[in-house]
């Protein structure tokens, strides 16, 4: 693991947890995030020498091991225990924002990038949240439920794709660093990994190995689908695009 990598993480985290506006239940999530991702690298670092190509392991027959798997235990059951509660709560705050931007934008009558990719990506959240942690073959899920959410967020997808939102047409802003162009087929590519964990749920008793291991990556694809909404969004405020379905022609996002 980029050990200086993770230490910015958990930096930032701290940062961002102190500074205005306050937002009491993330800030308070962040703290021991920040904490327990901050000590992910020296464990998982030593045992990936020791375990390496070396041989290490090999010449002393395995003698730190044990000792190993009790630091990188000790490591990872904080990561664990505060990295669900605090995307619930990024989760919550995004909902809330998102739902505020969705009115302020469709009172504008401004249906452009920025609307599809947040409408979007509360649907895929929707869908998300019926997926357990670990896809064990005895895993029971809502499937109705599932299904209805796949559903709603797919009519989403469709309609995204039929609008011009769909195409970034105006490439003077693609080489520019402060615009940097999302990748705007990411909800149809999480669409296609929703049903495919559908159809890995059903078929989960006589091939499990594919249920667990797409189960695993589920919320990881998730946010890899978040991220690409948020850089969505900042090209919209930084660059501007113009509005689908509003009243008229509306001067870039970035000037207002």
């Amino acid at each position: 693991l980029d050990a200086e990598a993770f230490a910015a993480a958990a930096t930032l985290a701290r940062e961002l947890a102190g500074a205005p506006p306050a937002m009491p239940e993330v800030d308070r999530a962040a703290v021991p995030f920040a904490d327990a991702i901050g000590r992910l690298p020296a464990a998982f670092n030593e045992a990936a020498t020791y375990y390496g190509r070396g041989g290490t392991y090999a010449a002393d027959n395995f003698a730190r091991g044990p000792a190993l798997h009790a630091r990188v235990t000790a490591a990872v059951e904080p990561y664990l225990a505060t990295h669900r509660p605090f995307l619930f709560q990024v989760n919550q705050a995004r909902w809330s924002l998102d739902r505020q931007e969705l009115a302020m934008l469709e009172r504008r009558g401004e249906k452009g990038l920025a609307w599809h990719m947040r409408r979007m990506l509360r649907a895929a959240y929707d869908a998300a949240v019926h997926l357990p942690t670990y896809g064990r073959r005895d895993t029971q899920i809502d499937l109705a439920a599932f299904d209805a959410a796949i559903r709603s967020y797919a009519d989403l997808v469709e309609t995204f794709r039929a609008s011009p939102s769909s195409r970034l047409a105006d490439d003077r802003f693609g080489s520019e660093r402060r615009c940097p162009r999302p990748d705007l087929a990411a909800p149809s590519k999480f669409l296609v990994e929703l049903r495919e964990l559908r159809d890995a749920y059903v078929k989960r008793q006589q091939v499990p190995l594919m249920w667990e291991l797409r189960a695993r990556d589920a919320m990881m694809d998730y946010h890899a689908l978040w991220a690409q909404v948020v850089m969505a969004v900042q090209y919209d405020r930084a660059c501007g695009t113009a509005p689908v379905g509003g009243g008229g022609q509306a001067e870039p996002t970035g000037q207002r």
